[in-house]
């Protein structure tokens, strides 16, 4: 084994996509448009426009990515690859 290469969603940190993701992968939405209808539906607000959904994500990201927390068990893993290259 020459290196062991992470993800962060659901590997590292608990983080679960939803639908409007498979939306984005499957061409229907851009990448932007999904994180709008993703804070819509969480709001409960199908009329919120955009650049208000926009500031609104761009909060939840800020506050999301301050209480990230690894799971219990990274560090022991990460001290049993610590000889190898990781990514």
């Amino acid at each position: 084994m020459r290196g062991v290469l992470f993800d962060v969603d659901d590997t590292l940190v608990d983080h679960a996509e939803d639908r409007h993701l498979h939306r984005h992968l499957t061409g229907e939405l851009t990448f932007q448009e999904q994180r709008r209808a993703r804070v819509r539906d969480m709001l409960g607000a199908a009329d919120l426009d955009d650049a208000t959904a926009d500031a609104w994500f761009a909060g939840y990201t800020e506050r999301f990515e301050a209480a990230w927390a690894a799971y219990d068990d990274v560090a022991s893993v990460l001290d049993l690859l610590a000889s190898h290259d990781l990514a």
